[in-house]
């Protein structure tokens, strides 16, 4: 943390590899990384924490993580417009990711996530921009059947949603099956009344 990595691609990769068979955690914060290689992470099966927090990741293409102990997938407080795909290709189905944190960047739909997840815990995509179709009687970008697996909160508070977001409407009547719970807070243009 707190130093000058710029990115992490094949040059970060060959320094940190030896040392994959036996890292738990990999902590960025507050470096100025702007590019992630979407197979970085994928030699390290042994990872609980992964930290990208408070760099200057713009966007992210399908990121494949090869954790069966990965506990926090931390990419919260960069510029992240769009993330392709979160791909988990090392759970098994009795795996549990407690917590994904995309907080505070600038993403406009919510990323795909792919694997053989059991469960997760939280995924937070607070104080971001985004949106779910507008007012136009199209799919949504979201479909809350994308992700077979249970969590336990999702958060999506300050996003400026709008109730007349069919969209939304339709992630909120299918995400009943899958979010135990949901947060909505300040989202200012948001009437529901239940």
């Amino acid at each position: 943390s707190l130093n000058s990595v710029k990115a992490l691609d094949a040059s970060a990769h060959r320094f940190l590899v030896p040392f994959a068979r036996t890292l738990e955690e990999l902590d960025f914060s507050f470096n100025q990384i702007s590019f992630v290689n979407d197979t970085f992470f994928a030699d390290f099966a042994r990872l609980r924490l992964i930290s990208l927090r408070g760099n200057r990741v713009k966007g992210l293409g399908d990121l494949v993580l090869n954790s069966v102990h990965l506990d926090t997938l931390d990419l919260a407080h960069n510029l992240i417009e769009h993330v392709g795909q979160l791909r988990f290709v090392g759970h098994s189905a009795n795996n549990n990711l407690m917590n994904i944190s995309l907080e505070h960047n600038r993403l406009r739909s919510v990323p795909t996530i792919s694997g053989s997840l059991a469960s997760l815990g939280v995924l937070n995509l607070s104080d971001n921009a985004l949106e779910f179709g507008g007012n136009k009687r199209k799919k949504g970008f979201f479909a809350a059947s994308q992700y077979s697996f249970p969590i336990g909160q999702l958060c999506l508070a300050n996003n400026s949603l709008h109730t007349r977001d069919f969209g939304l409407l339709r992630f909120l009547n299918a995400s009943t099956r899958h979010v135990a719970q949901l947060d909505l807070a300040r989202n200012r243009n948001l009437d529901l009344y239940f």
